[in-house]
């Protein structure tokens, strides 16, 4: 049987039932009602609720009429914060489609509007609370009266009144006016503010006046709706400054979108124009030890526009500050601290002044330690200020340096004596020192760069300390410049400058040998020497120290230091301490003894630091020490022994010549010892004879041993002796007659 006309005449049956109930719960029992008002008048309060035994709701609202407006949508806008509490024993699922605003006129579901969506939906479990913000959009004139929850599912209708807003969200368009043509203002952020409340902006003011000073001391606004406050400002001529503008709506219910047109108030009302900057003083206060008093340096220039002459007296300029008015203390006929006439060189002295005429200088204010300066003001001897120049924090510093040092980074030992240098310097300034550096080294060093100033706000401008190659026992100089940086500072300026080994030596290993044989002659039986040739060249200025045992040899289980014992070579071929002169090349040898089983990688000079290094790619000769040539024969006939005590490289080709002859015994040669060492190749007539002369030839394999040559004679019968004559009544083999020896390959030197 189909059974899907039953399921659909079912669910069909369902939807009719829930239309038919939500339009008996939400038909509205009056006819709309139009007004014109924006602002909810059903309670005073900024927050309702309503309980239920299904839920509770507790509703509040944000007017954002004007954000809405400033995205295009010309209707009221709400933000309503709802909180929404289970009380049934079950989920339940809270959603966008289950609350509506209720107006006077209609009912409303929620719309998104800028960032606010319309879009959620949360399970709720039993007895538990969220907090929704649900975005509101409905018609000019309508009166919010209520928000309504329902759920047609589980039968829960709640609505609660509509609270007043506990705040409005105003979108406005800053626009910057001014009374005076030459000065105009901008703001520093966005011209478009989203108030709620007081909103604090800075305006930026360019005054294009060119001689005389203004203050901007106040401002007007066009709107009802807002009030502007403007903290006074103070511009030099052609100067730029940054006003603090606070915003503040008049009611904090009511939400708008609009211009709001600002007109800035300025004055002007002097014939004499005071430019100035505030110095900090700190380090001339620290010198002075002033306790409970600090210093400013006031850099100030004065310009005369009037007909007659000015006498400048430097005694009438006084500082205003929070803590009272203090006057320039550099001219006042009393004892000073002598750190302050150190800066007498900067200092405004008395002068006269006609129009047109400008004169500039310092001067210096003692202030209590707390007090915060305003303005600089020059007044007549009545009292009357004739001129004055805002001030607030210092724009530039008075530094003090007492000495440089120059630390050096390196593995070199080196001690740098400071550079006194005791003098006040201003932000900006520059200063050039040139400093001594003695290398009393063996080598030629660095002076390779500056890595590091200390404090780190001071700046190198320039610097000769590059790639500086010193020469060894000898003296070079290099030269600074760094600038003052625009902080106060008291102390010692320390450079730190990379001081390395120059690299200005070159050496090429041209043939090396492994020599098992000469370790094993000490005893080392697990050792082996490792012999390098190596070509030198030194190509820097001067001279340099070479130091053979500088040398490091890398290897597989570790770095190994020059070893001369091995007597391969002869002792006088090795290199040694030498100096060599720019150009200069030698030659000569270097040893090292290192476990047989390890396996050079790379050959290293290094003097405090690594000045040169090879590695190691060549195939090394291998050398044997062959100490005697014995003829060895059966008892009766005995042991001779040739004493050879000479090295041979691998694949070396041994001659030996002999010539034997034992009593009228009958002597045949059969062969030779130690032939794991030895191929013979070719050899002489070995026949049965009372007298043999012979030669053999053999090739030494490619091994690093010590050892002997062992020619083995056999007796065939002997001049009527018993066969077995003890060695003592026997003919010897020492009338061995000759025994030639030829290298064939001599040991390469």
């Amino acid at each position: 049987m189909n059974k899907l006309p039953i399921i659909i005449g079912v669910l069909a049956i369902i939807v009719v039932g829930a239309i038919l109930g939500i339009f008996l719960i939400y038909h509205p029992s009056t006819s709309p009602t139009t007004s014109h008002s924006t602002t909810p008048t059903p309670t005073s309060s900024s927050t309702t609720s309503h309980v239920t035994s299904e839920v509770s709701l507790t509703v509040s609202d944000i007017n954002a009429t004007g954000v809405a407006e400033y995205q295009g949508i010309n209707e009221q806008a709400y933000i309503v914060n709802v909180s929404v509490t289970n009380n049934l024993p079950s989920a339940i699922t809270v959603n966008q489609n289950e609350f509506q605003l209720k107006t006077s006129s209609l009912l409303c579901s929620p719309k998104g509007f800028s960032t606010y969506s319309s879009r959620f939906s949360y399970k709720l479990l039993p007895g538990n609370k969220i907090n929704i913000t649900i975005p509101f959009i409905i018609p000019k004139g309508s009166v919010p009266e209520c928000i309504v929850f329902s759920n047609s599912t589980l039968l829960v209708h709640v609505s609660t009144p509509f609270p007043t807003p506990y705040k409005a969200i105003s979108v406005i368009k800053l626009h910057e006016l001014s009374n005076d043509t030459e000065l105009f203002a901008s703001t520093t952020s966005h011209s478009t503010l989203f108030l709620s409340g007081k909103e604090i902006t800075t305006i930026t003011v360019y005054s294009n006046h060119s001689s005389i000073p203004v203050e901007v001391f106040s401002a007007v606004t066009n709107q009802s709706h807002f009030k502007v406050y403007l903290k006074p400002t103070y511009l030099n001529p052609g100067g730029t400054e940054t006003a603090t503008l606070e915003i503040i709506p008049t009611s904090n219910t009511l939400s708008y979108y609009c211009n709001l047109y600002v007109t800035l108030l300025d004055r002007t009302n002097v014939s004499v124009e005071l430019t100035g900057c505030l110095i900090n003083a700190a380090p001339l206060t620290k010198l002075c030890n002033v306790e409970g008093y600090k210093y400013f340096l006031a850099n100030v220039s004065v310009s005369y526009f009037s007909g007659n002459s000015f006498d400048l007296k430097p005694f009438d300029f006084y500082i205003l500050t929070s803590d009272g008015t203090f006057r320039n203390c550099y001219s006042c006929n009393r004892v000073l601290p002598s750190y302050i006439y150190d800066l007498s060189e900067y200092m405004l002295n008395a002068t006269t002044i006609t129009k047109g005429v400008s004169v500039h200088g310092m001067l210096v204010f003692k202030v209590p330690e707390s007090a915060v300066p305003t303005k600089i003001v020059y007044k007549d001897f009545s009292g009357q200020t004739l001129f004055f120049v805002p001030v607030s924090q210092p724009v530039k510093n008075l530094i003090y340096i007492a000495h440089v040092y120059i630390n050096f980074q390196t593995k070199i030992p080196y001690y740098s004596p400071g550079i006194c240098i005791n003098t006040f310097k201003f932000s900006g300034e520059e200063c050039t020192f040139t400093y001594s550096f003695h290398n009393g080294c063996s080598i030629p060093l660095n002076i390779s760069s500056i890595v590091g100033v200390s404090p780190s706000y001071f700046r190198i401008i320039s610097s000769n300390a590059s790639n500086l190659i010193i020469p060894s026992c000898a003296t070079g100089y290099f030269r600074i410049t760094f600038q003052y940086p625009n902080e106060s500072y008291i102390g010692d300026l320390n450079i730190t400058i990379r001081l390395s080994v120059a690299h200005l030596l070159s050496f090429t290993v041209l043939n090396y040998t492994l020599d098992h044989a000469s370790a094993c002659r000490q005893s080392n039986n697990n050792m082996k020497y490792v012999v390098y040739k190596i070509q030198m060249k030194y190509f820097g200025p001067g001279k340099m120290g070479l130091c053979a045992n500088d040398f490091i040899l890398v290897t597989t289980e570790g770095n190994y230091t020059l070893n001369r014992d091995c007597d391969l070579i002869p002792y006088n071929c090795f290199l040694s301490e030498q100096s060599l002169t720019s150009g200069e090349v030698i030659c000569g040898y270097v040893s090292f003894l290192i476990p047989q089983s390890a396996t050079p990688m790379k050959l290293l000079y290094v003097d405090y630091c690594c000045m040169g290094n090879a590695n190691i790619t060549l195939v090394p000769y291998l050398a044997s020490y062959i100490q005697y040539i014995c003829l060895v024969g059966p008892c009766g006939i005995g042991v001779t022994n040739h004493y050879l005590g000479s090295y041979y490289y691998g694949c070396s080709v041994i001659n030996i010549t002999f010539s034997l002859y034992c009593g009228g015994n009958i002597l045949e040669v059969t062969g030779v010892g130690s032939s794991q060492y030895f191929t013979v190749i070719a050899h002489g007539p070995f026949e049965a004879t009372t007298y043999i002369h012979s030669w053999i030839e053999l090739k030494l394999h490619n091994v690093s041993v010590d050892t002997n040559i062992y020619i083995i004679i056999k007796r065939i019968s002997n001049s009527g002796s018993p066969a077995h004559a003890s060695h003592e009544n026997s003919t010897s083999i020492a009338e061995l007659l000759n025994i030639g020896i030829l290298d064939r390959r001599a040991v390469p030197i």
